[in-house]
Order: C-alpha cells, then sequence, then structure tokens
C-alpha cells in the first residue's frame, strides 16, 4: 500500500529563487536546515514565518501554497497534528482557488485524510477521503492502489461511529479493488483482513473474528518485517476466544502467539513479546498467569519491553501501557501493593501521554490505584482517586454514551458499575473520616440509575416519534425529585427517605410503550 505524506521543500517546484527577498531565503534555509536536523519544534517557528512572509510580500501563488505545505510538514514531525491540519487546509484553499492543479490538490487532500485520523476532525475525514477517491480516479483510473486505503479509511471512519453494516460495505470494496489490481493473498490483504476481524470482534461475532485472525496469522508469518502485526492478530484472536468464555483456549493461543515470536530474531520483537507475555496476565487466569510468569520469565521480558520502547521502530504505546498493566496484575496476584501502584501508575501517566483521559484504560487504572492505596492504608490518596475518578466517569458518559455501539456500552457500563461499587464499599468503610463522599454516591447513584432505566430509552424514543410530552414531563420531574433527594442526603437524611420513596412511587407510573 501506498503510505505517503507532503514531503515537498520550500524549493522544490523549480521556480528561480529570482524574486525571493533576502529575508526569505534565509528562513527558507533555515528551515530546511533545522528539518534535517530533526529539530521540529524550532523548525515550526522559523517555517510559519517564512509562510507569513511568502504570503505577506506575494512571492508567487506556488511558493506560497508550498510554504503552507512545509509549515504543515514541520508541525506534523513536531508532533502538533492540529496546527498541521490547518496549514494543509490553507494549502488546500488556495490551491483549488488559483491553480486548479487536481495532481497538488490530490496530494494535499491525501496528506489532510491522513492528519485527520490523527486530530479526529471526523467531518473533514470524511469530506477529504470522499474526494481523495474521485480525485484518485481521474488522476490514475479505477482500480488503483489509493482506493483501497481510502475505501479503508471510510470503513475505519463508520466503524468508529458504531455503524459496522456501512462500514463493512467500504471494506468490501477495499478487498474487491485489492483483487482487482491484481494483489493475491500478501500482508495487504492480510491487514483488510485485522480490520474486518476488528468489525466482527465489535459486534460480538468472535467465531468469525476468530477465523479471519488465524488467515491473517498465516500470511503474516510467511511475510518478514510483519511481527507487529502478527503478535497484534495472536492477541486479538485470543481475546476473542476469552470474550467468548473460552479462557483455556485464549491461553493456548497467546502462548502459540509468544512461542512464535520467540523464534525470530529481529531487534523490534521485544516490545512484541512483552506485550504477548502481558496478555497472559490481563485476559486469562490470574493464579495461572503468574504461574506462567514464574516458570518462563514473564517479569523479565515485560521490564525489558518497557526498558527498550522507546529504541524500538514503529513502537506502539498500547504495549507500552499493557506491558504496565500486565506487570501490575502480577502483583496483584502476589498482593504487592506498592509495586501495582507503581506499575499501574506508569500506565495511568502513558494513558495521559499517548491519549488523554479521554480513553476508558484511564477509568480501569484510577480504579486500581484507588483499591491498591486503600490496602496500603493510604485513604486519603484513596478518597482523591474516588472523587477524580467518578468526576471523570460521569462526565465522560454524559459526552459519550449516546454515540457509541451498544457493545461498547456495555463495556462501560460494566467498568464505571464496578468504579462505582468499589466506591460504594470505600464509602461504606470509611463515611465517618469522609462524609462529604455519601452526597456524591447519591448523584452518582442517581446518574447510574438513569444510564440503566429502560424507561428512559421508551420516554426519549416516545418524545422524539410520536410528540408524547406528557411522559417527557413525567421524567423531568422524577428527575427532580432524585437530585433533591440526592442533594439533601448528607445533611438531611429523613427528608431524603421521603423523596426516595416518591421518586420510587412516580417510576411506577411510566409508562413503557
Amino acid at each position: 500500500m501506498l503510505h505517503r505524506f507532503l514531503m515537498i521543500t520550500l524549493f522544490s517546484v523549480m521556480i528561480p529563487i529570482i524574486g525571493f527577498t533576502q529575508s526569505y531565503t534565509e528562513l527558507a534555509n533555515s528551515c530546511d536546515l533545522l528539518m534535517e536536523q530533526e529539530k521540529y519544534l524550532e523548525a515550526c517557528d522559523i517555517c510559519l514565518l517564512a509562510k507569513n512572509l511568502a504570503w505577506e510580500t506575494h512571492l508567487g501563488d506556488t511558493i506560497r501554497i508550498n510554504a503552507a505545505i512545509f509549515a504543515g510538514n514541520a508541525y506534523f514531525f513536531a508532533g502538533k497534528y492540529q496546527e498541521t491540519e490547518e496549514m494543509y487546509v490553507e494549502a488546500l484553499t488556495l490551491c483549488k482557488q488559483i491553480t486548479k492543479d487536481a495532481a497538488w490538490i490530490f496530494d494535499i487532500t491525501y496528506g489532510l485524510v491522513h492528519v485527520t485520523d490523527v486530530t479526529k476532525n471526523l467531518d473533514l475525514q470524511l469530506e477529504m477521503t470522499t474526494s481523495a477517491i474521485a480525485l484518485s480516479k481521474q488522476l490514475y483510473g479505477s482500480p488503483n492502489e489509493y482506493e483501497v486505503e481510502l475505501y479503508q479509511t471510510l470503513s475505519s471512519y463508520y466503524a468508529n461511529l458504531g455503524d459496522y453494516n456501512t462500514s463493512d460495505k467500504y471494506l468490501e470494496q477495499a478487498f474487491d479493488t485489492y483483487e482487482a489490481l491484481g494483489f493475491g493473498k500478501d500482508a495487504g490483504y492480510a491487514n483488510l483482513m485485522v480490520f474486518y476481524a476488528g468489525n466482527l470482534f465489535s459486534v460480538g461475532k468472535y467465531s468469525a473474528c476468530v477465523e479471519a485472525c488465524i488467515a491473517a496469522i498465516e500470511i503474516y508469518k510467511n511475510t518478514p518485517g510483519y511481527a507487529s502485526a502478527l503478535c497484534s492478530t495472536f492477541a486479538m484472536e485470543a481475546n476473542c476466544y476469552f470474550s467468548n468464555g473460552e479462557a483455556e483456549q485464549s491461553m493456548n493461543v497467546a502462548l502459540e502467539g509468544v512461542g512464535y515470536l520467540d523464534s525470530l530474531e529481529t531487534s523490534e520483537e521485544i516490545m512484541s513479546n512483552a506485550m504477548m507475555f502481558a496478555l497472559l496476565v490481563i485476559n486469562v487466569d490470574l493464579q495461572q498467569g503468574t504461574t506462567i510468569a514464574d516458570e518462563t520469565g514473564l517479569l523479565e521480558a515485560l521490564k525489558t519491553g518497557i526498558a527498550f520502547f522507546d529504541t524500538l521502530p514503529y513502537s506502539d504505546p498500547n504495549n507500552l501501557i499493557n506491558a504496565n498493566i500486565g506487570i501490575g496484575n502480577y502483583y496483584i496476584q502476589k498482593q504487592e501493593w506498592d509495586s501495582v501502584r507503581l506499575y499501574y501508575s506508569n500506565a495511568l501517566n502513558n494513558t495521559l501521554k499517548y491519549f488523554g483521559r479521554g480513553d476508558i484504560i484511564y477509568m480501569y487504572c484510577q480504579t486500581v490505584l484507588a483499591s491498591s492505596s486503600e490496602h496500603l492504608q493510604d485513604f486519603d490518596a484513596a478518597e482523591k482517586i474516588y472523587l477524580d475518578i467518578i468526576d471523570y466517569s460521569v462526565d465522560f458518559l454524559k459526552s459519550n454514551f449516546l454515540f457509541v455501539s451498544e457493545v461498547e456500552k456495555e463495556y462501560l457500563l460494566g467498568q464505571f458499575t464496578s468504579t462505582h461499587n468499589n466506591f460504594l464499599y470505600f464509602l461504606k468503610e470509611h463515611q465517618q473520616t469522609y462524609p462529604q463522599l455519601k452526597t456524591v454516591a447519591a448523584e452518582t447513584d442517581l446518574f447510574l440509575r438513569g444510564l440503566l432505566l429502560k424507561n428512559i430509552t421508551s420516554l426519549r424514543n416516545n418524545f422524539l416519534q410520536y410528540g408524547s410530552v406528557d411522559d417527557i414531563q413525567t421524567f423531568n420531574t422524577w428527575l427532580a425529585v432524585r437530585q433533591q433527594a440526592a442533594s439533601v442526603s448528607a445533611q438531611n437524611p429523613s427528608l431524603a427517605t421521603q423523596l426516595e420513596s416518591q421518586a420510587e412511587q412516580m417510576e411506577k407510573n411510566f409508562r413503557i410503550h
């Protein structure tokens, strides 16, 4: 597959330097030098100055477009993807207005497809991907290699929205295009199979997911340089078995993956092995996992993987996070809580570094950290963590719950319920020390009930589809009573009990259609 970005230098368009101002020439040379030296953050500032100067002094349309692209490249390599997107959009707008060069427009559009995948600007990604497909057909005919990747991007777009039917439709087009180009069942075909397996996993079709994984694994085994892909595919197959309640088979697949990866001698397999070992501890019974750890040197493999992570090419931060969680889970079974807290803190910090708080792993790591703090008798730390994670979890679910698939909803609810139950147990044990937590617990319980009550979906659907105003008013009144009960629960328990009884009586009157 083709994976190219906009690697245009300021002088690459073969335009005479005559007409450049002296200051622009100096800035341009500085940009090139800093990029060669991989000093990307410094290059960003200089490239932006060069771009602004090119636009302000009207040095020529072609130069102005190139200057914007080059500034975008500098931002990209500096990891400032939002700024990259803005620069490319500027260049694309100018290119469409002035040059109308289809090849150049395609290059910039194609670059934006990749950048928006990082910035998660889904609306722009959809627009750019659709446009890039049409331009690729215009420039290169159909079928062409770009189509395969772009159809897969569309498939990913709809999968992220939870629309797996549309996702599968575009993935089928990617398969058809790949076959029409005359490619056999090579690594590119295996990549498509793994993506398809991911869709199957997301909708709970575990048997079909296993079949797709096995097909991809056989291809990867015969293709040099795909050890990381092989590793992650073994992991997906093992996860399929585990999610289907087949823990023993999950263990067998994981061990098969470890054995095969051990036979490879390339340096980048250190972390791949670590991720597979982590899988044994994360997804399979902890007692079995620690037994295997003690017998096979799991702990040292994981720690080695972590130590070498930054030196590995194309390192996946998920592997680093999983390795720390794997070690943490090992120490949970050993009940060595200082070590649990150390490695789960590492996992949490790397989650924040690479993915931010908008990741369910954040919720999971914080829950384990609160529990380990309790075991260490550090109750003040546990209280602070619980307050943070409950507040975060409620905000996260409010923002995301309606926009994820049913499988993801079940997963989110499961994790949040587990966190909430741990919190309630902590409150029960320490309510005299931390009385303010009772109000938080009542409000959180209210929110959780709201997510779980079947009535809510029915009421909302009635209102949206049939205009049943009475239903929605009933729900709003009930919610107000529940909120009042939560707000007074700590100061006036008897009033809170009366209000809860009133709300429970109202629940009996909800109409379910």
